[in-house]
């Protein structure tokens, strides 16, 4: 009689710190209001781009077959619960921007093959109905600030040619893009970093010390200041405005692939092979965060801070079949998997701000 008591009460234990540590699929159909959007690779002939309204909870996937196919999406910024604007590759000989005013119900293509490079376009960032900035590849950089009736389209020279992968930005006036050299050798700089001071007027390229040289894929503004970066081996961060950088967090042989700070303190990254880190002291010090999943590159992420909300997107580690949603909704505490009706990997999560 005692051994069964004792069983059971180390099963339950064995129950609780799974539940509290661990990650659970969810089923439920009303977990929350908050309204987003996913976006990912091609499946079943045109991109994937998921839509929930109700934190992720239950995800459908928005029809654009016509608008997408064939190519992926590769970044989504969302302006409120009904203004979003999403980019990916090539389709019809310039790249691919789409944009919603009604929340997803309608999507609609914007720019033309006059305006529009013939390059994959992968990052954008909405400053207000009228201001977009987008980044793709081979050096492109694009921006409106009539709503994409109009687009300027232009190169910035760096010393190798690179694919602008993340835009940032604080105000209108401090940008910064990051990008991965085409062509890699061990005799160039592989970080690229390039900063305005003046709105896109002007460029400048930001250098990281020689004991820092990585890819940098992902950099995150959170004022004129302090700047994140996720780059190959490190967490990186600026106090200066990204005129001088550091490693707060070293990561033999890792790649870190996105990075968000909810604010002055607590800041996420995330990188292949499940890599998940978060920061409650400005990086003074890392937790490793291990859910209960495996073989997974985190590609995305994004959160709440006043709600303490996360959530974090990836595909899988071969970059075939379906991906990964996790979502936490006291900042890590505990986890949930949030299914989801495609078998593609996702590339990038966002969620209407001010919810």
């Amino acid at each position: 009689m005692r051994k069964s008591i004792h069983c059971f009460w180390c099963f339950a234990l064995f129950l609780v710190i799974f539940m509290y540590y661990g990650c659970t699929k969810s089923t439920s159909s009303s977990g929350g209001t908050y309204t987003g959007w996913a976006v990912g690779q091609s499946f079943n002939g045109y991109a994937t781009l998921l839509y929930t309204q109700n934190d992720g909870f239950s995800w459908i996937r928005q029809q654009i077959p016509n608008l997408a196919p064939a190519v992926n999406l590769n970044d989504i910024s969302v302006l409120n619960s009904l203004d979003a604007w999403c980019v990916g590759g090539v389709v019809n000989g310039y790249g691919l921007i789409l944009n919603t005013v009604d929340g997803g119900v309608n999507w609609s293509r914007v720019g033309s093959q006059l305006q529009i490079p013939n390059a994959e376009l992968m990052a954008v960032h909405v400053f207000d109905q009228q201001t977009i900035w987008i980044t793709g590849k081979s050096n492109r950089i694009l921006y409106t600030t009539d709503k994409a009736v109009t687009w300027h389209n232009f190169k910035i020279d760096s010393l190798v040619p690179v694919n602008y992968t993340s835009f940032t930005a604080s105000g209108s006036k401090n940008l910064w893009i990051s990008g991965e050299p085409v062509n890699k050798s061990h005799h160039d700089s592989v970080a690229v970093i390039m900063h305005s001071s003046d709105g896109g007027v002007t460029w400048s390229q930001q250098w990281l010390p020689d004991s820092l040289q990585g890819v940098v894929h992902s950099i995150f503004a959170l004022d004129d200041s302090t700047l994140y970066a996720a780059a190959d081996g490190f967490i990186l961060k600026s106090f200066n405005g990204g005129q001088s950088w550091f490693s707060t967090f070293s990561l033999l042989n890792k790649r870190l692939n996105a990075v968000y700070a909810e604010d002055i303190n607590n800041v996420w990254a995330v990188g292949n092979n499940d890599a998940l880190y978060h920061t409650k002291n400005a990086g003074l010090a890392w937790d490793t965060i291990k859910p209960q999943v495996t073989g997974n590159n985190l590609l995305g992420v994004t959160a709440n801070g006043a709600a303490q909300k996360v959530w974090i997107v990836g595909s899988n580690a071969n970059n075939v079949g379906k991906g990964i949603i996790l979502y936490s909704n006291n900042d890590g505490v505990t986890w949930f998997i949030e299914d989801y009706p495609v078998d593609a990997g996702l590339n990038k999560v966002a969620f209407a701000p001010g919810q």
